[in-house]
């Protein structure tokens, strides 16, 4: 992998749409010093030799640990990490959250946003029948009409029920 090139010392795909974890090839890398992933679509976990490398973005786990690699869920840095000059990632303020590691802004989510990522992560694209597809994020249906979705007179949604696998559902 990429984090096997023995004079790899610095690595910047920040601002991108990268999805994924870090490889693992990352942690073991004598060479690496610099990473940054700020505002990707990368999630946990990250590799913990990245956690434990004392030099890796100017020394910033030292003091922070896997925060000097990417600031968590539900915390913010300028940088998309915890370094030096500040006193680490910041919590995002009540109502507001982020979607992914290494983060610079936190922001509020819609119902829109929540059931779509939720249909990403569940596959729903690949995965699910055809007829639970043609209604997923499409911005000119209202939600209470997407397949599955059950929602009261005043369009609150009170019931979901979400194909798990072929021959299984998941209801909520």
């Amino acid at each position: 992998g990429i984090g096997d090139l023995p004079s790899l010392s610095w690595f910047d795909i920040s601002e991108n749409t990268i999805y994924g974890t870090v490889p693992m090839s990352f942690a073991t890398s004598g060479s690496l010093k610099d990473l940054r992933i700020a505002d990707n679509q990368i999630h946990d976990p990250l590799p913990q030799g990245l956690c434990e490398n004392k030099s890796m973005n100017g020394g910033a786990t030292q003091h922070s640990g896997c925060a000097g690699v990417a600031c968590p869920l539900g915390t913010y840095e300028n940088l998309g990490y915890a370094n030096e000059q500040d006193v680490g990632c910041r919590k995002c303020e009540s109502g507001q959250s982020t979607l992914y590691l290494g983060s610079t802004k936190c922001r509020t989510f819609s119902t829109y946003d929540i059931l779509s990522m939720y249909y990403d992560v569940m596959g729903g694209s690949r995965a699910w029948p055809k007829e639970y597809r043609n209604t997923w994020q499409n911005e000119s249906i209202p939600i209470c009409e997407w397949y599955g979705i059950r929602c009261d007179d005043q369009g609150e949604i009170v019931s979901m029920n979400f194909p798990f696998s072929d021959d299984h559902y998941m209801f909520g």
